[in-house]
């Protein structure tokens, strides 16, 4: 099963200032089968609509959960942490530093199995590290919030806790 996302093009443009930032949320979620990430399965754009069919999640996201129940129990805590762990060290592995962990972007399968989702801000640092200042604050490592300083997959592992 997989989810259909359609986005109007011209206003995510606008609202996300270029084309680039479609280049790397496209890269980001095609060019790499990431091991724990929701992926696109398919693309397809037809006018000024964008059309993402991605894997089906529909267990619900970690900050749902923790809205609805509370804190999560120890043993829940560790499954959920060792998976997202285990999506974090695929990425850095490839050199993509993801820059937004937080629970409304944990997704969970109908299995209770986790993705990472919205890899809009992720990027590459095999060939240069981020500085830009990105993510939701709370969130944010400290070096991400110090503009201009670099950084790499350290920033994930922060905001992780």
């Amino acid at each position: 099963m997989h989810d259909i996302c359609i986005s109007n093009t011209r206003q995510a443009l606008l609202h996300s200032g270029s084309h680039e930032w479609w280049r790397s949320a496209l890269s980001s979620l095609s060019a790499r089968r990431l091991h724990r990430t929701r992926n696109a399965v398919l693309c397809i754009r037809s006018g000024d609509k964008l059309c993402f069919i991605l894997d089906l999640m529909n267990g619900g996201d970690l900050h749902y959960h923790l809205s609805q129940h509370g804190v999560f129990t120890e043993q829940e805590m560790l499954f959920y942490a060792s998976e997202v762990i285990l999506g974090l060290e695929h990425m850095h592995n490839r050199y993509v530093v993801y820059r937004d962990l937080k629970p409304a972007n944990i997704l969970l399968d109908e299995n209770g199995h986790v993705r990472v989702s919205d890899l809009g801000l992720a990027c590459d640092y095999s060939k240069k590290k981020p500085h830009a200042s990105v993510g939701t604050h709370g969130y944010m490592a400290p070096e991400v919030l110090a503009k201009g300083v670099a950084y790499d997959s350290s920033a994930d592992w922060f905001s992780l806790g």
